[in-house]
């Protein structure tokens, strides 16, 4: 029962970051759209609005959760010891926790380069 309450709660994170990352798109079409022409100039501006800033910093944060989440159901459903692929023998679990260190690093990487290039 404990599962499928965190399957649930799992499931409405992932998609309430979806519509985050939906909301901050269509805040930069909206800016792209309705600036008559867009320089570097209106672009830094604009990106150094504490509004801008803290949308973006919402969006990375919420594609950093989203993209560790779905890499993560890949792993399981295609390298876990329990699927098609999974049955290596003792190589599995290696290969499915190496997967999912090198995503967790290529994710913090992202993550943390994101911020310094916003803050």
């Amino acid at each position: 029962m404990n599962y499928f309450k965190t399957a649930t709660n799992e499931f409405l994170l992932v998609r309430i970051c979806a519509v985050l990352m939906f909301f901050y798109t269509a805040y930069i079409i909206i800016f792209i759209t309705s600036t008559p022409s867009i320089d570097y100039p209106i672009w830094k501006s604009f990106f150094d609005e504490i509004t801008t800033k803290v949308f973006t910093l919402v969006f990375v944060s919420a594609f950093a959760f989203h993209t560790w989440h779905g890499l993560t159901a890949i792993g399981q459903d295609y390298l876990h010891t329990d699927s098609t692929f999974g049955r290596l023998g003792n190589l599995s679990p290696l290969i499915y926790s190496s997967y999912r260190f090198i995503c967790a690093i290529i994710i913090s990487i992202v993550f943390i380069w994101s911020l310094l290039i916003i803050w």
